[in-house]
């Protein structure tokens, strides 16, 4: 039944790129690619892996926390948690380094 409505959706608002308007995907690659990474913040506890003034990434979380576009979760989770294995890592080497 929850395919049926979704198709019905996809009828009315289809699924573009918000930055391209490629069918089927809420960012596609290349404009994902041309999101610009996040600077550096003064906080070591904090991370940020694209600039969040970047209008295109504006949208898509507005779009994700209050037009409820789920599908977009699994776009902008993949670069961060490429970017967290990536910052475990260095911290891991750092440490067996020291050992």
């Amino acid at each position: 039944m929850k395919k049926f409505f979704t198709h019905i959706l996809n009828i009315f608002f289809p699924i573009q790129c918000l930055g391209c308007a490629t069918p089927n995907v809420f960012l596609c690659a290349t404009c994902m690619r041309k999101i610009p990474r996040a600077r550096n913040t003064e906080h070591a506890f904090t991370h940020a892996v694209f600039d969040y003034r970047n209008p295109i990434l504006k949208d898509a979380i507005w779009k994700f926390k209050y037009a409820h576009a789920r599908g977009l979760a699994r776009d902008l989770a993949r670069p961060l948690y490429e970017e967290m294995l990536g910052v475990l890592g260095e911290r891991l080497e750092s440490a067996v380094e020291k050992i």
